[in-house]
């Protein structure tokens, strides 16, 4: 065998095995429960970061696992990170300061959206500690001026750049959100506009009295 043909099989082995890691720590082992009808365990997430981590353990005594050693410890990292975004949104402060009855859709958003933000912002992290470049997880700036592929249905009828394609996408994104936003505040809004015939009393009330100027 040749050491090109060597290589070859060596590299195909390790594609199988990261897919074999993959799916075993992806969602789908969620998913088997979920139609059986059965409750998502608890301790299935634990046994799929004690496999990822077993993964480099391993690695040392058993050469074969050592190319799939940072990827599966960035994989153990996501796990970990998610799991402490579920602890923290499930948390009573969380629960009180985000999604209680009464919480503004603004505030409940970035509630939302924080716990989203903060796995992948520990990912990134351990992606660059593990010695990657942020060229190999696509952390560098595109060419933004690029053709976008035409959407008929979007009244995209030929190429355009992406930089004006965000900013319509921009734009309508954002009016929905303040669409949804004005909704959320009207009950407010009607409150505030209650208060205004009430306004040149309280300006009166407000007035010192002859005994206060004293």
């Amino acid at each position: 065998m040749s050491v090109t043909t060597a290589n070859h099989a060596q590299c195909r082995r390790t594609t199988l095995a990261m897919w074999a890691v993959t799916i075993a720590t992806s969602y789908l082992p969620n998913v088997f429960f979920m139609v059986s009808g059965a409750e998502v365990p608890g301790w299935l997430r634990w046994a799929k970061i004690a496999l990822l981590v077993a993964i480099p353990a391993t690695a040392i005594v058993w050469q074969a696992l050592r190319p799939l050693t940072r990827y599966s410890s960035v994989l153990a990292v996501f796990h970990l990170a998610e799991e402490l975004s579920s602890r923290v949104g499930n948390s009573a402060f969380w629960r009180q300061e985000f999604r209680e009855a009464g919480v503004g859709f603004a505030k409940g958003l970035m509630g939302v959206q924080v716990l989203k933000l903060a796995p992948a912002l520990i990912v990134l992290v351990a992606l660059l500690v593990s010695g990657f470049r942020r060229q190999d997880f696509f952390l560098v700036k595109g060419r933004v001026n690029a053709p976008a592929k035409p959407v008929s249905w979007l009244g995209m009828k030929g190429l355009e750049p992406w930089t004006r394609v965000g900013r319509v996408i921009t734009l309508v994104v954002s009016l929905g959100t303040l669409t949804f936003m004005v909704i959320q505040a009207l009950p407010h809004l009607r409150s505030a506009l209650a208060l205004v015939p009430l306004l040149p009393f309280v300006v009166f009330l407000r007035r010192p009295t002859p005994s206060a100027r004293r």
